[in-house]
């Protein structure tokens, strides 16, 4: 296996993400079938997309300035080469300068673009010998100026800063592009803190502990989830700790009724569950019966039994009240970038339908809410149009419910409450509580 390998699935990757607008588990997996990568070099691949994913914009922008050809003149392979050499270039200090070039030359060769093999070579060495004084974007345009830098769509920079203000919107696209912990929550309906971290110290690996969290560590290098000491037995999952907050706002307790009627990928029905110590009974729902799946196998490594999932359409009629009803919509995922960087590439156009949508649920799923229960709704976006407005909305068209006043993180708020990467060391992330009053 050459070092070139894995910067050629790394193409592959991204051909695959132009073309079909999606960087997931399934394509990282197809690169590492085709090129016959062992796990250190599926890995790299992944890692080397992922970063031309998160600067493209500026990559771009570099390869521009220091290119003779118009980036709409290249080759779809060479501009690629390009891009991956840049990433390693600027964002990879293990990776050695030379071995950016050399295996990008090689690349030109391996896809059958020889005749670019000087034009590669030139532009990545002008990048090296400039690589401390490169330029700056010189738009005179500012919110352009920061799409560049921070590779983020220039319509979320418009919306954030006009909202929010420069300082504010910088902050959160600079956390965006930088590598985020995962944090793993212990599952304490069998295990406690001690245990898992001693079972993590004995496999050597490293992780911080946080005093207001005692049930949970972050990891920084986690790799792969199933080779966690623990992971098997059920000892512990994943979740976002805003995303995690949602069962607390709730304020689900045993022997509770709950609906998670949007619940795939799972994470809430599974930390209400264990609030609940696996008492009372959880109705889980997703439209995507396929992802439910998904739900049951972590249920089961968790040793939960107090869930049910149901196949449904959060949009239609569902039988049955309940106590707290958790509405975590379909949303344009405008505060999980740093984890998906496809996401940073959405059109506007593509998410002015969403609030509607959300509206729908929310009026639907607010019908199966017993009188004096909870509503919670919670996005994983941090756009005002599908938060606030939709909660405003809702509150205007539905007089039998107000808002609820919670404390998290320490901090109190009136009922709705938007967590910042840059603030709270969390996804972007919205949350809403809201009781029924007849």
């Amino acid at each position: 296996m050459s070092a070139l390998d894995s910067r050629l699935a790394a193409i592959y990757i991204l051909k695959r993400f132009r073309k079909q607008k999606s960087w997931a588990s399934e394509t990282i997996t197809s690169a590492q079938n085709r090129y016959n990568l062992d796990s250190r070099d599926t890995a790299l691949a992944a890692a080397l997309s992922k970063s031309v994913l998160e600067h493209q914009s500026l990559i771009d922008f570099y390869l521009q300035h220091f290119s003779s050809i118009p980036m709409d003149k290249m080759e779809s392979d060479v501009l690629e080469l390009l891009r991956v050499g840049a990433a390693q270039i600027l964002y990879m200090e293990r990776i050695p300068d030379s071995a950016a070039v050399d295996t990008a030359v090689s690349g030109c060769r391996a896809l059958g673009r020889k005749k670019a093999c000087g034009f590669v070579n030139a532009v990545l060495r002008n990048m090296i010998r400039e690589k401390n004084n490169l330029p700056e974007p010189d738009s005179s345009d500012p919110e352009e100026n920061l799409s560049i830098r921070y590779s983020h769509p220039k319509w979320l920079v418009h919306r954030l800063v006009s909202r929010y203000g420069r300082e504010h919107t910088e902050a959160f696209m600079i956390s965006n592009n930088e590598n985020e912990s995962r944090t793993l929550y212990v599952n304490t309906l069998i295990a406690d803190a001690h245990l898992f971290e001693s079972a993590l110290h004995e496999q050597g690996i490293s992780f911080d502990s946080d005093p207001q969290r005692p049930d949970s560590v972050q990891i920084r290098q986690m790799g792969r989830v199933d080779k966690i000491p623990g992971y098997s037995d059920g000892l512990f999952y994943i979740q976002d700790p805003a995303a995690h907050e949602v069962s607390s706002v709730a304020g689900i307790e045993p022997n509770m009724s709950v609906l998670d009627c949007c619940a795939a990928p799972g994470g809430k029905t599974v930390s209400s569950s264990i609030r609940m110590k696996n008492t009372g009974s959880i109705t889980a729902c997703d439209i995507h019966e396929n992802k439910l799946h998904r739900i049951t196998e972590n249920c089961s490594r968790l040793q939960i039994t107090n869930v049910e999932c149901l196949a449904h359409d959060a949009r239609e009629p569902l039988k049955g009240s309940f106590d707290v009803v958790l509405a975590d919509v379909p949303c344009s995922g405008m505060g999980v970038i740093r984890k998906r960087p496809e996401i940073r590439y959405k059109r506007e156009e593509e998410i002015l339908g969403l609030p509607q949508i959300q509206y729908d649920i929310l009026c639907n799923v607010s019908e199966n809410v017993k009188p004096g229960g909870i509503l919670v709704y919670s996005t994983c976006t941090v756009l005002k149009e599908e938060n606030e407005d939709v909660v405003h909305r809702f509150l205007s068209d539905h007089s039998g419910f107000e808002l609820v006043p919670f404390t998290t993180f320490g901090q109190s708020c009136d009922g709705m409450f938007t967590y910042w990467p840059q603030l709270h060391h969390t996804d972007g992330f919205f949350v809403c509580k809201m009781k029924k009053t007849n």
